[in-house]
Parts: structure tokens; sequence; C-alpha cells
């Protein structure tokens, strides 16, 4: 039963990684999708939906898809917005590692 004395504070750390990397993918690859449906003319991702992403700790992957595909960097929303939550996020994870770090 050597499971149960599982290092919880790693498996913590790995759970939260696993999001971080997850949410970023899900952002970036969603933002070359509703350029392909821009270009397509076909339904749209709503702008909320990419701004509640990058808030939740995806601005990275939606900064990167905003790039990569040239998308919505012509609205103010996206080119300030995004970046000032990517800023936001970087706190949060320091604050995380910070306070990880105290509680051991």
């Amino acid at each position: 039963m050597h499971f149960l004395n599982y290092n919880i504070e790693g498996l913590i750390i790995i759970i939260y990684l696993s999001f971080i990397i997850t949410i970023n993918f899900v952002s970036f690859v969603l933002m070359g999708l509703d350029k392909y449906k821009a270009i397509k003319g076909s339904y749209r991702i709503s702008e909320i939906s990419f701004l509640t992403l990058g808030f939740m700790g995806g601005a990275v992957g939606v900064l990167l898809g905003m790039v990569c595909f040239r998308h919505k960097t012509n609205k103010k929303k996206f080119y300030i917005g995004i970046p000032i939550l990517f800023v936001i996020n970087q706190i949060v994870h320091l604050l995380i590692y910070y306070i990880g770090t105290k509680l051991n």
C-alpha cells in the first residue's frame, strides 16, 4: 500500500502544471480554429471565451495564437487585455510557488 504514502505536494504540482499546459494548448488551438472560421465565414468562437480562457491561466496560449495566426491583433481588448492577463497569470504562478514553498 505504498501509494498511500505518495507525495501529495508533488501530485498537486503535477495537476497544476497539467492544467496550465492544457488550458494554454486549448487556447492556442481555439485561436487557430477561430481564425479558420473567420476566413471561411463560419460561426465564430465568442471573444468572451478567449478572455475567460486568458483569465483562467491560458493567456500564453491566447497571446501565442494572436501572434502566430495574426488574429484579433487589431482589437483593443485583446492587444491590451491579453498581455495584462498574461502578467496577472505570472503573478498568480509566482504567488502559488511562494505560498507552496512557505508551507514546507
